[in-house]
């Protein structure tokens, strides 16, 4: 934000002036399961200076190494460490490898 002087127009105006820069967010990553992606990332911030890899074990043991592997993450990263779009790769992994449901 940056405020400018009346005697930068002409004619001189009777107000105050000031420059706003707008910068838009990018768009938010692909999330295939919004509840997934919140569990995930509750589940990676639910113990403090635990690795990735440790924390998801808890909530889906058979797969978090795979989904992590398969989302090009290293499992020995901390939640912290992270990007919003990181962790929606790790969700959308996770939600394509779920288990089928029996009748």
């Amino acid at each position: 934000m940056m405020n400018l002087p009346s005697g930068a127009f002409r004619p001189p105006p009777r107000v105050a002036s000031t420059v706003v820069r707008l910068r838009f967010h990018p768009e938010e990553p692909a999330v295939d399961d919004r509840a997934l992606f919140r569990s995930v990332v509750q589940a990676a911030f639910g113990q403090r200076r635990k690795m990735l890899l440790n924390t998801l074990r808890r909530e889906w043991p058979e797969r978090a190494a795979a989904a992590l592997d398969a989302a090009g993450i290293v499992a020995t990263r901390r939640p912290e460490t992270l990007t919003v779009g990181e962790f929606a790769a790790v969700a959308n992994r996770l939600s394509k490898a779920r288990p089928a449901v029996l009748p």
